[in-house]
């Protein structure tokens, strides 16, 4: 059954008209539903999802009648946070956001590190991220959307965000395991967790160096070279399952 998020769902109605343009086409045109089908629409805010019948279909509008409503949980208690290093295709940064939207992020802040490439975000690329972001999480059965926030250069604030700071930088000798890492998080520093991903080329030495300064944890996940858009989906998975 196919899900949309509807920021201005009225879930206390037991009707619903969906006017929005974009999901009429998407309905009507694409998927070529027709009346007496079932979909599914939440509203970002509760773990609800609420199952409509289409009653009548316009150029305009769509008639929803409330069919029942569904009780979940597919949220991760804990907060954990993607810290981005910009990657020198926007291709690459759609994909990442995509891929760690379905595994569960709370939170996405892409950043310019001292060895990102030129990559400019438009506010018309960054309304695309958002879009994707929603779109995966219509996918995968989420109900909460994660925020996404951009910044320029690492800042003081991004260097002591709450929680534990888990730096990906398999160079340093003094590097961890992601087990050992599980046992170095404090048990109340378990709520946020914030990993912070290098770019093409890798961090910087100054980068680094601030880092330890402020006591992040620096792991890795063997000997091999991995790709910033790709490596790092298995940290957040593995984090994701210790800490369930």
């Amino acid at each position: 059954m196919q899900r949309f998020y509807t920021p201005d769902l009225d879930s206390n109605n037991p009707v619903f008209m969906l006017e929005d343009k974009d999901k009429i086409f998407q309905l009507t045109k694409v998927l070529r539903l027709k009346e007496q089908d079932s979909i599914i629409l939440f509203d970002w805010q509760q773990l609800i999802d609420h199952v409509y019948v289409i009653d009548q279909v316009t150029k305009k509008k769509i008639t929803l009648n409330k069919k029942e409503v569904i009780t979940k949980n597919s949220e991760q208690e804990r907060s954990i946070s993607l810290v981005q290093a910009l990657p020198n295709k926007l291709e690459k940064l759609e994909y990442i956001i995509q891929k760690w939207t379905e595994i569960w992020m709370s939170k996405f802040i892409i950043y310019r590190s001292k060895r990102s490439q030129k990559n400019i975000l438009t506010d018309k690329k960054i309304l695309r991220l958002k879009k994707i972001i929603i779109e995966a999480t219509e996918q995968c059965g989420g109900n909460i959307i994660p925020k996404l926030e951009i910044m320029n250069v690492v800042t003081a604030d991004l260097l002591s965000l709450n929680g534990s700071n888990v730096c990906c930088h398999t160079k340093n000798e003094t590097s961890i395991t992601l087990a050992e890492c599980i046992t170095h998080i404090e048990p109340d520093e378990m709520w946020d967790i914030n990993i912070f991903v290098w770019p093409e080329w890798w961090f910087s030495e100054r980068e680094v160096e601030d880092f330890t300064t402020h006591d992040f944890l620096k792991i890795h996940l063997g000997k091999r070279i991995l790709r910033t858009e790709t490596a790092w989906i298995c940290v957040a998975f593995a984090l994701s399952q210790f800490i369930r």
